[in-house]
């Protein structure tokens, strides 16, 4: 077996033994679908089985699934004298899919694993929370993900994380109503300058307009005020 199947196997177990609590030797129903799966892939189902799920594995198979074997002829003769050396477990129903069903019904006390290959079976167990499902893929056996209703059941509260328990208990004592809403933010307007930054600005110089108010009369240039001196007339 694959090293990445068994750690996938060992992380989804994870979950099924903090939440529900399996621990080894795990207790796996077996069907004649899965038996009869086995045996066209030389798959050994008791070597196999605690491989994956890293413990002992007790198999166990209904008396209707042994009946259903029987019932099948020649062609399932090795799947029903397996089925025959297994334990029996007692049967309600009518078919062996409805005697699967039935033991893993109401919650799984007995904490058990369901190996099948029935495609409608499949989807039943899976729907069911707290029933770890094994099945076949690419000639190996997997430990199929929990399913969506699984995850989502009040049991997961139990292996929550810190952040999640912490924010159950904030919305627990400020309802929603209570509380801002996060979408409703006061708008900032536009940042000012860092007065630090900004350069400051320098005087204008002074006009002369004083020197020409005392001196009136007195033709004023154009380039800074500045009086021209007349000559008199040059002496011969």
């Amino acid at each position: 077996m694959r090293l990445k199947t068994k750690r996938a196997a060992r992380r989804r177990l994870a979950f099924y033994r903090a939440a529900y609590h399996f621990k080894p030797p795990f207790r796996v129903i077996v069907d004649g679908t899965a038996l009869q799966t086995s045996l066209n892939l030389n798959v050994a189902l008791g070597d196999e089985l605690p491989s994956l799920l890293g413990g002992r594995a007790h198999m166990l198979v209904p008396k209707a699934v042994v009946r259903e074997l029987e019932a099948l002829g020649k062609q399932y003769e090795g799947a029903a004298k397996i089925a025959r050396r297994l334990k029996q477990l007692p049967s309600v129903g009518g078919s062996a899919a409805e005697a699967v069903l039935s033991l893993v019904g109401e919650g799984n006390e007995s904490k058990y694993c369901v190996l099948t290959e029935d495609r409608a079976l499949q989807r039943e167990v899976a729907r069911m929370p707290g029933v770890p499902l094994i099945r076949f893929a690419r000639e190996k056996l997997i430990v199929a993900s929990p399913a969506e209703r699984t995850v989502a059941s009040p049991v997961t509260v139990t292996v929550a994380s810190p952040v999640t328990v912490e924010v159950a208990a904030t919305e627990a004592t400020h309802p929603p109503a209570s509380r801002p809403d996060p979408l409703t933010r006061r708008r900032r307007g536009p940042k000012q300058p860092n007065p630090l930054s900004v350069k400051r600005k320098k005087p204008k110089p002074a006009m002369a307009s004083g020197r020409a108010s005392a001196e009136p009369g007195v033709p004023k240039e154009a380039d800074g005020g500045k009086r021209r001196r007349r000559h008199g007339p040059r002496r011969q």
